[in-house]
């Protein structure tokens, strides 16, 4: 058995768990625009008004720089003392989530013989990161990340009034299981 096996570059095979995994939560992405819009709607004062949100919002390219407008607007916003903290914990996620997409959109796959995967971060999106080591992969680590999506997805429902936080308090409760088993 050797102890260094040899790293190929590329994606694994498609019937590969890793990579299913990989389209189940690429699936899931939009989630993040989605939820940065109706946070936005929210801030706005128009939590109802999802199309003024989305026009806006449409116009801006990168998750990264909508979720520095919302910021901005929920500074300024007049939002009750659990709208704010609330929605700022949201950008908080958000921006981690997109992160994390961004490195599974822009990395290299490397894969063994044996099924292991793995991606290597080639590109620094503003050179004040320093490189980042390969990450192994598996099928629970990405299908932890796809939770975060399914997440911001349900709250952005509830920031919008779509659904009421009855319905959103099981996902809160499944993130705080979640990050309790992650200590």
């Amino acid at each position: 058995m050797t102890s260094n096996p040899t790293w190929y570059l590329g994606a694994p095979d498609t019937d590969h768990p890793v990579t299913s995994a990989l389209g189940r939560y690429f699936a899931e992405t939009p989630n993040i625009e989605f939820c940065i819009t109706m946070c936005f709607a929210r801030a706005l004062g128009q939590g109802q008004d999802r199309e003024m949100a989305s026009a806006i919002m449409g116009k801006i390219q990168s998750n990264s720089a909508k979720l520095d407008m919302l910021e901005a607007a929920i500074q300024t916003a007049k939002l009750s003392d659990v709208w704010r903290p609330l929605l700022d914990s949201v950008i908080d996620m958000a921006r981690k989530a997109n992160a994390r997409r961004n490195l599974y959109a822009h990395s290299v796959f490397e894969h063994t013989e044996a099924g292991e995967v793995r991606i290597r971060p080639y590109a620094l999106s503003s050179g004040r990161q320093k490189p980042k080591s390969p990450e192994t992969l598996s099928p629970k680590i990405i299908e932890g990340d796809r939770f975060i999506l399914q997440f911001l997805f349900h709250a952005g429902l509830y920031a919008s009034g779509q659904i009421d936080k009855e319905r959103l308090q099981p996902w809160i409760d499944k993130l705080a299981q979640a990050l309790s088993n992650s200590r």
